[in-house]
């Protein structure tokens, strides 16, 4: 098993790579191609997924982007950076609109938007984690933060927000302490931890927790993972784990949910992308994902209209593609302007468009022709 960096967005993977592995895939390559990636190709569905000529956003801060996410109503792309500032761009033009310093000045690690305020719009209330253990509440077009919870001693590393209880939510914050905390988002206190239980039989995580997925047709299934290479499958209702998934080793937001078939991506060198039944936890018996050598993943999601569309990205190789899980078809290698890896990436809300970002001031955007 592949040793966890000490950081998740480590730039020296390439030297924890066997020498095997090392000969395999060679980092550089943009033309010329091994004879194991023309083997591969040759087994791969002739027909790809188009895309159009890439756009480019771009930041003044050069030193990393975490997480990013596109406001409900695609006006806002708010992109979260390692100087603990996140910065509200313009969708159609990305130009700064707003930029929010986020509490502790610690890498801003995820966040969400929330779908709608009672007296707002949908752009407008921002939720921010940093690995300072701050969870930040915004409203964006003020740059004023409402509310802050601090989790002492810990790193919040993921965040999700619940599907919609009777115009109420639910939120999830964890991290380095291996715990998953749950809060009402009314009155932002603590309803419950999920966590392994001392000297007793309760399932909980042992190492860090870097994804978080909220079920999108049930407010009280969440699934987690982490460094600990297993997805567990959480129901609020007993405060249990109830179903869990050995193998894929979680190092960013790479779970993620449709129609029943939850898709995971492993920051890993084989076997990247897997995919499971909700209803067993057991490997989807179709055909198998061939994106072979493909980068460590760090950033993974399903498109939000596209049936078994995926976008997935990361290090090592430092790309992104789109794939479809059902037929096989891939894009071509999705960029940053520097070559660098990707550790973000996230669907404008029409389903058809993808922002990746990593460490880069620039953000490249496709849109699937």
């Amino acid at each position: 098993m592949m040793k966890s960096p000490t950081h998740i967005f480590d730039s020296n993977v390439y030297a924890q790579w066997t020498e095997g592995d090392k000969e395999k895939i060679d980092l550089h390559k943009n033309e010329s191609k091994s004879a194991t990636t023309k083997d591969t190709e040759e087994k791969e569905p002739s027909s790809e997924i188009a895309l159009s000529e890439a756009q480019t956003f771009s930041i003044e801060y050069e030193q990393g982007i975490f997480t990013m996410k596109w406001s409900p109503d695609g006006q806002y792309l708010a992109v979260g950076c390692a100087d603990g500032c996140v910065r509200v761009l313009r969708g159609s033009d990305g130009k700064l609109e707003h930029k929010l310093s986020t509490s502790g000045s610690q890498p801003v690690t995820s966040m969400r938007w929330k779908p709608s305020l009672s007296n707002v719009g949908s752009s407008s209330c921002l939720i921010t984690t940093s690995s300072s253990g701050c969870i930040d509440i915004w409203h964006v077009q003020s740059s004023k933060c409402m509310y802050s919870i601090n989790e002492e001693d810990n790193q919040i590393f993921c965040f999700d927000l619940s599907p919609s209880i009777q115009g109420s939510f639910k939120f999830a914050a964890a991290g380095k302490d291996r715990t998953i905390r749950i809060y009402d988002d009314e009155t932002k206190k603590l309803t419950c931890s999920l966590e392994k239980g001392f000297m007793s039989k309760q399932v909980g995580h042992s190492n860090r927790i870097f994804s978080l997925k909220w079920k999108p047709d049930d407010p009280n299934i969440l699934l987690s993972g982490g460094w600990d290479n297993s997805v567990l499958f959480w129901d609020l209702r007993s405060k249990s784990c109830f179903r869990s998934i050995f193998g894929p080793h979680i190092a960013g937001q790479t779970i993620d949910i449709q129609n029943d078939i939850v898709v995971t991506g492993s920051w890993s060198i084989r076997d990247t992308i897997n995919l499971y039944e909700f209803s067993t936890g057991k490997p989807v018996q179709k055909q198998k994902i061939l994106w072979d050598p493909s980068p460590m993943i760090y950033s993974l999601s399903y498109s939000p209209t596209l049936e078994g569309v995926i976008a997935a990205g990361g290090s090592g190789l430092n790309c992104a593609r789109i794939i479809n899980t059902n037929t096989g078809q891939k894009s071509d290698a999705i960029r940053l302007t520097n070559g660098a890896g990707v550790y973000c990436l996230d669907w404008e809300p029409k389903g058809n468009v993808v922002a990746v970002a990593g460490n880069s001031a620039d953000i490249t955007l496709v849109t699937i022709k």
